[in-house]
């Protein structure tokens, strides 16, 4: 391999990899907002507390 095909294969190495940091930051902070709600729903007793304060029950 001679040095200009080296350079195009970094390039497109540097390439692919912003795009796959960009995916996987995507990926995370999906992963941490959904595990949030999800610890939401858990502590309020799968959301039983939550419904009980907006509709009192009569």
């Amino acid at each position: 391999m001679d040095a200009l095909t080296w350079i195009i294969a970094i390039i497109i190495g540097l390439i692919l990899l912003r795009i796959v940091g960009k995916i996987l930051r995507v990926i995370i902070t999906v992963g941490i907002a959904v595990f949030l709600i999800y610890l939401f729903v858990e502590l309020t007793d799968g959301g039983q507390i939550f419904s009980a304060s907006l509709f009192p029950v009569v």
